[in-house]
């Protein structure tokens, strides 16, 4: 009797009596009365059960049959609509629990769960990891993660949420060199970060911070490293300032002014130099202000007396001697005194009026003409104003410079 032995599809497997159908699937099908049926049909259940576990695909499959691909280490399915092998875990649809790790492959990309942190890793030596998006039907590259380096770049362009400003974007300031940070996003009022120059010839970094959310901006920055100089510029119209604040928000240094004239910068808290820094200065005296009676000409004589601290000399050799009102100061003490004042040099160099021959090196005193030093080859201890630097040849008046405070 012919056996039929009919499939899932509903097609039949006609199998005659006293044969063997080797061909119809990878089994050996067997008829009625067949020869070594015991043995084929033992055969037929290891190969079941091992799933034709070899290195080669099993001959003959059939739609939805199962081969363990000893080659690769992975269990695939027939499909007889593509007459191909698949590998079984290519799609997993809708939600899916698994327990441990996830090997994508044959080259060993893992999704790694590991102590509540989800981590995605590239088991293969300096691959990179891409990102790609559906953007507008397009697969598009955003995000690129160098395998050799680390190195994270960012490809297309950023959304204000982000608030990282892309490559694209900073590309397009590299030439000018100014960038509008609230282009970037309309929320950020303070920038926090390393700023570091790319190039050893940046003339200037410029950067808008106003006109944010709050009308202001500032940038909070740990470290500034620059191959060059730092010029921080205030551009707003009018009196504006820049100024140099603490974390706690005090200001230690300040300078005004509009934009064709300054007031001098004022420095405020202790400054402490560190190893081999030096302070300089053009000019070349140190210099403190007294109250005197009127404003006198840089360069005039002044004693102690008058109607306040200090007044024009007018008497010869005189042992209340002050100083001489100074031109230019290198460094100015007691610069909030109120009222009219006169600075005068207390040490250094200054021009000074003098009367008379005078020659450099020789020690200067008051003389009778007020508001001018004279010659003195032996003064009295107590009325030097400073040493000559300067000839003078005339006999009358005339202004030389001295070195003021040097006996």
């Amino acid at each position: 009797m012919t056996y039929f032995v009919n499939k899932t599809d509903g097609t039949a497997i006609v199998i005659p009596d006293g044969t063997k159908d080797t061909t119809s699937t990878s089994l050996v099908l067997l008829g009625r009365l067949a020869s070594n049926y015991g043995e084929n049909q033992n055969e037929n259940f290891v190969r079941l059960l091992e799933n034709f576990a070899f290195n080669n695909s099993p001959a003959n499959p059939i739609n939805g049959q199962l081969w363990y691909d000893t080659g690769n280490l992975v269990v695939k399915f027939y499909d007889s609509t593509t007459t191909s092998w698949k590998s079984i875990g290519t799609t997993i649809q809708g939600n899916s629990a698994i327990l441990g790790s996830l090997l994508i492959g044959t080259q060993g990309f893992e999704i790694q769960e590991l102590g509540g942190t989800t981590n995605l890793i590239n088991r293969t030596l300096n691959a990179n990891v891409a990102i790609f998006a559906n953007v507008n039907g397009v697969s598009t590259r955003i995000l690129n993660v160098q395998g050799s380096t680390g190195l994270i770049t960012v490809s297309g362009n950023a959304t204000n949420n982000l608030g990282i400003p892309t490559k694209s974007y900073v590309d397009s300031f590299v030439d000018s060199l100014t960038a509008n940070a609230a282009s970037q996003a309309t929320s950020i009022n303070t920038l926090t970060g390393n700023v570091a120059t790319m190039q050893s010839n940046i003339g200037s970094l410029s950067s808008n911070l106003s006109g944010l959310s709050s009308g202001t901006g500032s940038v909070n920055s740990k470290e500034i490293l620059l191959n060059g100089n730092l010029v921080l510029t205030n551009s707003g119209t009018g009196n504006v300032a820049v100024n140099l604040r603490t974390p706690g928000g005090v200001t230690v240094l300040s300078a005004q002014g509009s934009s064709d004239t300054a007031t001098p910068v004022t420095i405020k808290g202790q400054w402490v130099l560190g190893t081999n820094a030096s302070l300089e200065a053009n000019y070349a005296d140190l210099a403190e202000n007294f109250a005197s009676d009127q404003e006198y000409q840089p360069g005039t004589v002044l004693v102690f007396g008058g109607a306040h601290e200090v007044t024009e000399s007018t008497v010869e050799n005189d042992t209340k001697v002050a100083g001489v009102v100074t031109t230019d100061p290198a460094f100015v003490m007691n610069h909030s005194l109120p009222g009219t004042k006169s600075c005068i040099a207390l040490q250094g160099r200054v021009p000074c009026k003098v009367t008379g021959v005078v020659t450099l090196g020789d020690m200067l005193v008051t003389s009778s003409v007020p508001g001018h030093a004279k010659v003195s080859h032996d003064p009295k201890p107590g009325t030097v104003i400073g040493k000559a630097l300067q000839n003078h040849e005339s006999t009358g008046p005339g202004v030389i410079e001295i070195l003021a405070g040097r006996v």
